[in-house]
């Protein structure tokens, strides 16, 4: 079994290129507007939310980020697009079935399904290009 060294400063480096990704993919210049329309909520709504919801968001990145580093190091991938496909391919086997499971049963719409799921590829792909070239 090939050993895993985590590199802890790249996680983090991940992780918020996964939080900025989300600033963007959800901000009113790309799918934001259409995003908040599609589950029911105003910016006002989420703001009243409170900083929370980034922390927890920001520690799910990290996990997600340090998951990845995992697989990427077991895999023993070492290129941008190496990692990018990993990336793809936890995303298709993983976030687009589970995800596809919970719209379907929610009665949720296939915009919001696509809005989410075309994030979480996204940041997969990148995250897995990045970290894939540190491992």
């Amino acid at each position: 079994m090939p050993q895993v060294i985590i590199n802890y400063l790249v996680i983090i480096l991940t992780a918020l290129v996964n939080m900025f990704i989300g600033y963007l993919w959800y901000s009113r210049f790309m799918f934001g507007n259409r995003w908040l329309i599609l589950i029911g909520r105003t910016e006002l709504q989420l703001k009243k939310m409170g900083n929370f919801i980034y922390l927890y968001s920001f520690l799910a990145s990290l996990v997600m980020s340090y998951v990845l580093a995992v697989i990427i190091s077991f895999s023993e991938v070492n290129s941008i697009i190496g990692g990018a496909f990993v990336g793809f391919i936890l995303w298709l086997g993983f976030i687009a079935t589970t995800s596809l499971n919970s719209f379907l049963f929610a009665g949720r719409s296939s915009r919001l399904y696509l809005i989410d799921n075309g994030y979480y590829l996204l940041s997969l792909m990148i995250m897995g290009g990045l970290l894939a070239i540190f491992y």
